[in-house]
């Protein structure tokens, strides 16, 4: 995980260790203006993995941890300003938030999303907005 903000990662680090009992690493990356947190942990690896890509399991999830799940997709992954955005690479994962969404009630938010190009790691993503 990447953050211009250290301050983030230590708390995800913190997070990390207190939910896994796992030491985090937190490194500048060479050449950019951002920190890098690192774990290295085969079990925690292999829950993530699975969550990526199993993320439609989530779809029959009680509510509660479909709520769990938006909160920190967006905490990681979104900003808020007069709209609340949401940046991904994966579009079918993008999609399947707004159906999340839809699914706890949110018709009234306008959903879109519009591809633009990543200033990091040169990789196409998508931008998702909330519109109220």
């Amino acid at each position: 995980m990447r953050d211009s903000r250290k301050e983030i990662l230590e708390r995800y680090a913190k997070i990390i260790e207190d939910v896994f009992g796992i030491k985090a690493k937190i490194s500048k990356v060479r050449g950019k203006e951002c920190y890098e947190l690192k774990v290295s942990c085969k079990y925690a690896s292999d829950v993530m993995r699975y969550l990526v890509k199993n993320y439609r399991e989530l779809f029959f999830a009680s509510e509660d941890v479909i709520k769990s799940f938006l909160r920190g997709l967006f905490d990681a992954e979104g900003t808020v300003s007069n709209v609340v955005s949401l940046y991904l690479e994966n579009e079918g994962l993008l999609n399947f938030v707004k159906l999340l969404l839809l699914r706890l009630g949110s018709s009234c938010a306008r959903l879109r999303n519009q591809p633009c190009p990543s200033a990091f790691r040169n990789k196409l993503i998508y931008i998702f907005r909330i519109l109220f």
